[in-house]
C-alpha cells in the first residue's frame, strides 16, 4: 500500500488487502506535526499507527513520500516502536503545475550521502519517491555496490549434509552463494532461508 496519509482509511484498505492472504507491506507518508512529533499527512501520530500496524501482523512500514530531511527522524520513532521490517522511499523538490515536473529536487550526490545514515541503521529497502529520478538510483546503487556485505566469514560445511544458510535481508545470504569458493562436489543441496513470510528458496548444485 502506497502513501497512506490516515490511519482509518490505511486499516481499511489494509483489511481489504489482507484478504487476497498475500503479504501486505504499508507505506506511510509523514510530516511534522506543530508539536514537533512524527505523523502521518492525514495528522495521526506514527506511533498510534505503528500500534495499530502490529495488531496486523505487517512485515514491512515503508517511510515513503516523506521530505529527506525527516527520514531520520521517522526512523527514530520505527526503533522505538517497530520489531519488522523497515523501508525508505524519500521525497524530494516541489511538483510544479501545469509543467508537471518537480523543481529544487536533491542532486543524487546529496540523496546518495543521505542515505548511508539510512543504511547504516539497517533497513531492508531503499529507494525514492517524487522527485527522485533514474540518476539518483543510479548513484544509489554504486553506493550501495560499495558496502562491504561480508567481513571475516567462517564457513564450515561437510559433504552429505543438509545446511541452511539463515538471516535477515541484506545479511550476505546470496553474497555467500554467488562466492563461488564451494567444492561442488561436497555439496548437494543448499537451502536459503529469507525472513520474509511465506518465501523459501531452493538452491540446487548439479554435481
Amino acid at each position: 500500500l502506497e502513501m497512506m496519509l490516515d490511519l482509518d482509511l490505511t486499516l481499511i484498505t489494509l483489511d481489504a488487502a489482507l484478504k487476497t492472504g498475500l503479504p501486505v507491506w504499508v507505506g506511510l507518508s509523514c510530516e511534522k506535526n506543530s508539536d514537533g512529533n512524527i505523523c502521518l499527512l492525514g495528522g495521526d501520530l506514527l506511533t498510534d499507527c505503528l500500534k495499530e500496524l502490529k495488531k496486523k501482523s505487517v512485515p514491512l512500514v515503508n517511510i515513503m513520500h516523506t521530505e529527506v530531511d525527516l527520514i531520520s527522524d521517522c526512523l527514530d520513532v520505527l526503533d522505538a516502536n517497530w520489531d519488522g521490517f523497515v523501508g525508505v522511499y524519500a521525497h524530494t523538490g516541489v511538483y510544479k503545475n501545469p509543467e508537471g515536473i518537480f523543481d529544487d529536487i536533491i542532486s543524487p550526490e546529496d540523496y546518495a550521502e543521505a542515505s548511508k545514515t539510512w543504511i547504516e541503521r539497517k533497513i531492508n529497502i531503499i529507494g525514492g519517491c517524487c522527485g527522485i529520478r533514474s540518476e539518483h538510483i543510479k548513484c544509489l546503487n554504486t553506493l550501495i555496490s560499495q558496502k562491504n556485505v561480508l567481513k571475516d566469514i567462517n564457513l564450515n560445511i561437510s559433504g552429505g549434509k543438509m545446511t541452511s544458510l539463515v538471516g535477515h535481508s541484506g545479511s550476505g545470504k546470496s553474497t555467500i552463494l554467488n562466492l563461488n569458493f564451494f567444492k561442488v562436489s561436497e555439496i548437494s543441496s543448499i537451502f536459503l532461508i529469507l525472513l520474509f513470510p511465506a518465501e523459501l528458496r531452493e538452491i540446487h548444485v548439479r554435481l
